[in-house]
């Protein structure tokens, strides 16, 4: 794929005038392949593409009449690929743009599903273990008032292995209390680590933006090297269009030169004509 460089370099290195050198030239760089046939006229077939047919080259002496075609398709040939590879830049950064939007969308409904979800089970488990508390404290005081009347009534052995499972269902209770501690540590600690991950996708978007950026302005500075190249190939057909017209002119003008000699050539043999006939006839007198 050519760079802007090469393409004005490309466009620079077709003079305005063709002579039969630079033709020539022209023709050994692209490969044509010249024809004879034609009569006067120059014909030189294009090998690569068939569908451009023959290109005719109307050469007159010093000068040329080039078919402005031939030129305008052979600059279009150096700089479609740099149009081409901006339309795909624009439709690579619009794909990204969109991505970029949808995990926007999706990050911000999973963080606010996670906090959700978080939150809620963390008040669950608060509320279970402060219940657990109430209960096993209000159980406790009802069993021990229980122990002490029953103490009171005389039944102190079946209060003793009454008081040892008491003490185991609070061994257990206590074990019940430490795993639900632990259970809202380890989710504390996942919201902690989805928190670390918003954060890390949030610089990825960042990072994601400013490559948008940054694309975009490349875009725009080929935009405005495109349409300079569209500005010199423009003025490069004026000039020549004006070249075409001056040598027009010229012809013209060498045209009039031309007749007036004929007719001035046809009166000076007309003048000896008429004296050579006139000294040919006998004067009478």
């Amino acid at each position: 794929m050519a760079t802007l460089d090469e393409i004005r370099a490309a466009i620079d290195s077709y003079p305005p005038v063709l002579t039969s050198g630079a033709l020539m030239r022209i023709a050994e760089k692209e490969g044509w392949r010249e024809d004879r046939s034609e009569g006067g006229h120059r014909v030189f077939i294009y090998p690569d593409e068939p569908s451009y047919g023959h290109i005719t080259f109307k050469c007159h002496q010093e000068g040329a009449d080039c078919n402005r075609i031939v030129t305008r398709r052979r600059l279009t040939e150096i700089y479609q690929p740099a149009l081409d590879r901006a339309a795909e830049d624009a439709e690579r950064q619009e794909r990204l743009r969109q991505t970029i939007n949808q995990l926007e969308s999706v990050l911000a409904q999973c963080e606010a599903d996670f906090s959700l979800k978080a939150h809620r089970k963390l008040e669950e488990l608060q509320k279970r273990i402060d219940q657990y508390e109430s209960d096993c404290l209000d159980e406790c005081e009802q069993t021990m008032q229980q122990f002490v009347d029953d103490c009171q009534q005389g039944a102190l052995a079946e209060k003793e292995q009454e008081v040892q499972q008491l003490s185991q269902d609070l061994v257990l209770a206590r074990q019940q209390v430490e795993q639900l501690q632990a259970e809202q540590r380890s989710l504390n600690q996942s919201l902690s680590v989805a928190e670390q991950k918003g954060d890390e996708l949030r610089q990825s978007l960042a990072i994601a933006h400013r490559t948008v950026e940054t694309k975009e302005r490349d875009l725009a500075i080929a935009q405005s090297q495109i349409a300079a190249l569209k500005q010199a190939l423009q003025e490069k057909e004026a000039q020549i269009e004006l070249t075409k017209n001056q040598a027009h002119s010229r012809f013209v003008r060498l045209k009039r030169s031309m007749m007036l000699v004929c007719f001035v050539l046809m009166g000076l043999v007309g003048a000896l004509m008429f004296r050579a006939w006139f000294s040919a006839v006998p004067i009478q007198r």
